[in-house]
């Protein structure tokens, strides 16, 4: 694959694309209260909304027990999009706003009490002390001149909360067009521990951060960052195959949906789509199950693809609503 087709816009990933166009930036579920509902907890028992007022945008953490229960999530900004997820254990949310062409910025919110959340970090946003950190780990300040106080030097990414709720994965990517960049190189925000870690398979995959921003990959087959590794044990494997079975079952339904409703002369370049995301599925599956205790391999190569097609049902589920 010679470039990523989404370098400049929201998350991308490149079997989405591949399949079915632009990857979607919100996750915008419907509407409670009267206000856009954003992002729901894993438990149900909250949601955030949002609002967009003299051009300013403001979030807010709802009970779903008491719709009166209501704080406010960070501070007021100009309008631009949010994109919010909720750890698994609903105590902390991932926040990544959309600052301009080529710019977004991230923020963590830890829960204090209720539905009362606060900036993980005192000084600065978790988007810049990645930023820092990325130039302790690689010795180099970014891909841009912006200074490493503000956030205007390139994108953040949160990709995805490692099944325990322990770690949260971010990634940046930076550069010039047709010049030197950085494409998605990854690290781990330990909410236990409240530091920047590095595995080994993120070691591995951020080598090719810069071959990734120039689209050099006729000799190294792409695949995206979709899944966070645990600090505890996975579940057993019956477990693991149940959730990948289950969503399985879900896009298998959603795909012959879409398929369905496209044209006959259409479907040819959507089956040589379906096979090319198929195969970078499970070359990014192979690749996650390489690292980590040897015992687990199967079950991280069931976590990423369960993550792969979450992420791909997602997409094809707003293709669905949109009638695009």
């Amino acid at each position: 694959m010679k470039r990523y087709a989404a370098r400049h816009g929201c998350r991308p990933l490149v079997f989405t694309l591949a399949l079915f166009g632009a990857a979607h930036c919100g996750t915008a579920l419907g509407e409670k209260e009267g206000l856009p509902a954003v992002a729901t907890s894993p438990s149900g028992k909250l949601w955030i909304e949002a609002s967009d007022r003299d051009d300013k945008s403001e979030e807010w953490v709802v009970s779903a027990a008491d719709s009166k229960l209501r704080a406010r999530l960070g501070e007021s900004r100009d309008a631009q999009p949010g994109s919010f997820v909720f750890s698994p254990d609903d105590r902390w949310i991932a926040a990544t706003y959309h600052l301009g062409s080529g710019m977004a910025s991230a923020e963590l919110f830890r829960q204090m009490e209720g539905v009362k959340f606060a900036p993980a970090h005192d000084k600065g946003t978790i988007g810049q002390s990645l930023w820092q950190f990325y130039d302790r780990s690689t010795g180099r300040k970014g891909a841009t001149d912006a200074s490493r106080e503000d956030e205007t030097r390139g994108i953040v990414d949160f990709i995805a909360w490692s099944p325990d709720g322990a770690r949260a994965l971010y990634a940046v990517r930076a550069g010039e067009r047709g010049g030197e960049g950085v494409y998605h190189w990854g690290a781990y925000y330990n909410v236990r521990g409240g530091r920047w870690e590095v595995s080994e398979y993120l070691r591995d995959y951020n080598k090719r951060a810069g071959r990734r921003w120039s689209g050099q990959f006729e000799d190294d087959p792409a695949y995206e960052l979709v899944s966070a590794e645990s600090v505890d044990a996975l579940p057993a494997e019956a477990v693991m195959q149940g959730r990948l079975d289950a969503v399985d079952r879900e896009l298998n339904g959603a795909y012959q949906k879409y398929r369905d409703g496209l044209p006959e002369k259409s479907r040819p370049s959507l089956r040589e789509g379906q096979r090319q995301w198929l195969a970078e599925r499970d070359h990014g599956a192979k690749a996650f199950g390489r690292f980590g205790p040897r015992d687990e391999a199967a079950r991280r190569e069931m976590q990423y693809r369960t993550d792969a097609e979450r992420e791909k049902l997602k997409e094809l589920r707003r293709k669905l609503e949109s009638g695009e």
